[in-house]
């Protein structure tokens, strides 16, 4: 009996050693809390990550501390998710890539600053991580600065995390340089990778619009409105470019729809101004222009960054209600001129772009005023303005050289201001093109 005793007691022993071992497991914790996080059972998967640390190496710890730091991220826990990877980093002092992770965090919480204390910091110990380079060319990218951004994403093309990514923002850095083709080449790239992303559609789009591909950009805006009807960005330069197409009769509808929201843009508001402005009905104008001043009003930040359109709104108020015959292109490209002669920088480029809410198509108003953003400090812009008027006035044409030529001084003037001296002969010779797989250069 006693013999039979000892044999249960031992099976009984072994079996919880087992269990112990399978709960206590570092690998089977990570592999199960993952699981568990997926489902939304986040504290769930927070006991199995500390059970899994009682066991666990150095390594294996530094693995679960950023690991219960993600889901205490995906839970919502600002605090605790950054307590756990402070403790990730000051376990593995020797580890430069866990310092990525950390950056990654504070590039969620939208903390670019720290972010990039820490991505600097990873990179000076040696740190070689996809994570990191793509991290570093968002940062570029939020900064402002598309050249450097470019150099980053092109060491990411063909990387199996980041491919998708890089195809795209590489498409964004070229649209804000001011080369539609070559982004419209990327977002394509883009595209193959997952066709279902409706921002790229609609980037995709915005690229062709600039090249004067109506019909094309027309599609993929519609694309993008099928995957995402909600997004209104998408809506309103689907509707604009239906004016530039010459299709305004459709484009009612589609800023009507944005109008009808709760928060109209007033962008949608200012394209009913110009629609109402080309048709020469004032009472409409009146009453949409008032509606798109009052929505920049209350909005002050996209005031400040619109500040020229907003003041070509109101010019065109304010000359509807003095003299609707200057309520013309040429007049207002004349007045343009003399506001020039005299200095007056903001009614000179006020006055181009109340020209362009009569004609959109325009070739001179909408050259100069790409012409004067980028004297005035606002390069993307610019160069949006300067590609249009190369799509409306020919590829051959004086006008399209000339306008090719101010982006390329542009660029190259960026590229002067950075470290990313490879592409200077990429931008100032011809559009650069997707290299092929295996060559990682621009």
């Amino acid at each position: 009996m006693k013999k039979l005793f000892s044999i249960i007691t031992l099976a009984l022993t072994l079996s919880c050693a087992a269990a112990r071992a399978g709960m206590f497991d570092p690998e089977d914790a990570l592999d199960r809390a993952g699981k568990l996080a997926d489902q939304g059972k986040y504290m769930e998967a927070l006991d199995n990550l500390l059970y899994g640390l009682l066991d666990a190496s150095p390594d294996q710890e530094t693995r679960i501390r950023v690991a219960r730091s993600s889901v205490y991220a995906a839970k919502g826990d600002v605090l605790a998710a950054l307590d756990e990877m402070d403790s990730a980093v000051r376990g593995a002092p020797r580890d430069s890539c866990v310092l990525v992770e950390r950056a990654l965090l504070y590039y969620t919480f939208g903390e670019p600053g720290l972010a990039q204390m820490d991505a600097d910091a990873a990179l000076r110990k040696g740190c070689e991580d996809s994570d990191l380079s793509a991290l570093r060319a968002r940062l570029y990218l939020r900064n402002g600065d598309p050249v450097n951004a470019i150099d980053w994403f092109h060491e990411l093309l063909f990387s199996q995390n980041h491919a998708f990514e890089a195809r795209s923002s590489l498409g964004i850095a070229y649209a804000l340089l001011g080369y539609p083709a070559t982004a419209a080449a990327f977002f394509k790239e883009a595209l193959k990778i997952d066709d279902s992303n409706p921002r790229v559609h609609s980037e995709l789009a915005d690229a062709l619009t600039l090249l004067g591909d109506m019909d094309g950009a027309i599609t993929h805006y519609r694309k993008s409105l099928e995957l995402d009807p909600a997004n209104d960005i998408a809506a309103n330069n689907y509707g604009y470019t239906l004016v530039l197409a010459g299709r305004a009769d459709e484009a009612v509808p589609v800023f009507n729809k944005i109008n009808s929201g709760k928060n109209p843009t007033p962008y949608s508001l200012c394209n009913m101004l110009e629609i109402n402005l080309a048709r020469e009905n004032w009472q409409g104008a009146m009453v949409f222009g008032g509606l798109c001043l009052n929505a920049f009003v209350n909005d002050p930040d996209m005031m400040e960054n619109e500040r020229y359109y907003f003041a070509a709104a109101r010019r065109a108020m304010d000359t509807i209600r003095s003299d609707t015959l200057t309520v013309h292109p040429l007049t207002q490209i004349d007045l343009a001129f003399q506001h020039l002669e005299y200095g007056e920088r903001v009614d000179a480029l006020s006055a181009f772009l109340m020209a362009l809410m009569i004609d959109p198509h325009n070739v001179e108003a909408t050259y100069q005023a790409g012409r004067l953003f980028l004297e005035y400090g606002e390069p993307s812009r610019g160069a949006s303005y300067l590609n249009l008027a190369a799509s409306l006035a020919g590829p051959r044409s004086p006008t399209a050289e000339k306008a090719r030529l101010l982006i390329s001084r542009e660029s190259l003037s960026l590229i002067g201001n950075s470290s990313a001296e490879p592409l200077r002969d990429e931008i100032s010779s011809a559009p650069p093109a997707l290299p092929a797989q295996g060559d990682s250069s621009p």
